[in-house]
């Protein structure tokens, strides 16, 4: 059985180069392919993390099958409702993540 693994943005900028090299079960949030989309044309970031977004995003296009997307939903905030944290992307996609697993 493969293990799942659920990548946020940066974690997802960081693996760039080996992101499918491993037998993996891959789960990305909608928000962070909003967030890879956004950077990789942001006057805001350097060329490096702009490259690695167009890296990630290309080779999350030539893997598609590879791969689970979790559509973000304002439901899954409800996992985290005890908690009272400020919604932000990075909330949504924890909340996305917890939903996954």
């Amino acid at each position: 059985m493969m293990t799942k693994i659920f990548y946020d943005t940066c974690s997802l900028l960081l693996k760039a180069g080996n992101l499918f090299e491993q037998e993996e079960n891959i789960v990305l949030s909608s928000i962070t392919l909003e967030e890879l989309e956004n950077i990789k044309t942001s006057r805001n970031k350097d060329y490096e993390v702009k490259m690695a977004a167009r890296h990630v995003l290309r080779k999350l296009t030539e893997e598609a099958r590879n791969y689970e997307v979790v559509i973000y939903q304002p439901s899954h905030l409800e996992l985290l409702k005890d908690y009272h944290f400020e919604v932000n992307d990075d909330i949504r996609i924890l909340a996305d993540a917890l939903w996954a697993d």
